[in-house]
């Protein structure tokens, strides 16, 4: 098995790439002919211009302390790290606002016959607000709220044996 073939003019054409102006004509002859060659030597040309670009721009500027990169870049880590672990807390804080606004609009839409009382509207809710929050816990309601809270439980539970077994 034969390894990758090199020219054995590689290395002038990259010592000569570093010289500015063109190549002489036997190595431009050279570089028409062979491919490897003249990749080295664009390759080594847009090298030199990058790193004088570079220390173009670096003169121009104040670059940062490399210990200032380094501590931004472990923040940087730390608040990814924070964020993906508090993120299945931050879904249930939206699922349990939902929960409970859902909660609320059911509770109104059960009883607001009672809420709503038949005289005045203000009389009769505060007539018949407390005798419907009597009714809540009387013992049929009472079994409701008991089984809604367990299925609550129960999800909530899901959710968070879900969280565990998926953990990275």
């Amino acid at each position: 098995m034969m390894g990758p073939r090199i020219c054995e003019r590689e290395s002038e054409i990259v010592r000569l790439a570093r010289l500015p102006g063109e190549p002489p004509a036997d190595l431009a002859a050279h570089l028409a002919r062979c491919p490897d060659c003249r990749e080295a030597f664009d390759v080594a040309r847009y090298m030199i211009r990058l790193a004088a670009d570079t220390d173009a721009v670096a003169a121009t500027r104040q670059l940062p302390e490399p210990a200032q990169l380094w501590w931004k870049a472990r923040l940087l880590q730390r608040w990814n790290a924070e964020s993906r672990a508090t993120a299945p807390l931050d879904w249930m804080q939206r699922v349990e606002v939902v929960g409970g606004v859902a909660a609320v609009i059911i509770l109104l839409l059960m009883f607001w016959t009672d809420l709503r009382g038949g005289g005045s509207k203000s009389s009769a809710f505060a007539t018949q607000f407390w005798p419907t929050v009597a009714g809540l816990l009387a013992p049929g309601a009472l079994s409701s709220f008991i089984v809604g809270g367990l299925l609550l439980v129960g999800c909530l539970s899901l959710f968070t044996l879900r969280q565990l077994l998926v953990e990275d």
